[in-house]
């Protein structure tokens, strides 16, 4: 009867470990999901950034040409 309890006390403990261990990674899982997403945000905003910069460059570049072609 000691051995039968004794192997449902470790069943239970290695459960309650294995369950917290789950947890602990699904946590960490959430945590690196998170980050991942934060990092994919801030490289979508500076690329926008990026491709505002270029088309503000290239209208100025325009305007400027325009200049030169009405004063010639």
């Amino acid at each position: 009867m000691n051995k039968n309890i004794l192997i449902l006390l470790t069943l239970t403990v290695f459960s309650a470990s294995a369950y917290a261990t789950d947890r602990e990674y699904i946590s960490a899982s959430l945590k690196i999901a998170e980050l991942k997403n934060t990092i994919y945000a801030q490289n979508l905003e500076n690329r926008r950034s990026s491709v505002n910069k270029s088309r503000s460059t290239l209208e100025s570049m325009r305007q400027l040409k325009a200049l030169q072609q009405n004063k010639s």
